[in-house]
This record gives C-alpha cells, sequence and structure tokens, in this order.
C-alpha cells in the first residue's frame, strides 16, 4: 500500500517542470502505461476519448507519470507482485 509520503512524491515528479515547460512524455512512458498485452482496439478507444473531450488531457498525462513513477521509483511495489 502507498504511503501519503508516496502520493507526495508522485505529486512532485508529475508536477516537475522543465523552465515554463512541463517535461514530455515519451513513447516509452507510454508503452509502460499501455502495457504489453493492450490491443489497439483499446488505442482506439483512448484516441477517440482524447479527441471528444472524454478524457482529459492532463488526466492523461497523469495517469501516465503515475505508472512510469511506480516502475521505476518505488521497488517496493515491483516487489509485491
Amino acid at each position: 500500500m502507498e504511503t501519503i509520503r508516496d502520493y507526495c512524491d508522485i505529486q512532485k515528479k508529475i508536477t516537475t517542470t522543465n523552465g515554463d515547460k512541463m517535461n514530455k512524455i515519451t513513447t516509452e512512458q507510454v508503452e509502460m502505461w499501455l502495457g504489453s498485452d493492450c490491443k489497439r482496439s483499446e488505442i482506439l478507444e483512448i484516441l477517440a476519448d482524447l479527441a471528444n473531450g472524454d478524457y482529459d488531457q492532463k488526466v492523461l498525462r497523469t495517469d501516465i507519470l503515475s505508472v512510469d513513477w511506480i516502475a521505476t521509483d518505488n521497488p517496493t511495489i515491483e516487489q509485491r507482485r
């Protein structure tokens, strides 16, 4: 289970800025977020949701960065799997 400290750490990582611009999401981060078993139809659904405004771009960014943080900065979560 994540702690409040973990939550604060993830929020810091998500809001890290590079000058005035936020760090760009990489294709590797997107691939990690999608997972190895993601189907083309699921990707198309995500894109449609983004285009229709049903999935906010800021929420998507947070979701992608959250998965990246869990996989890279918190080995205790990986060890529990």
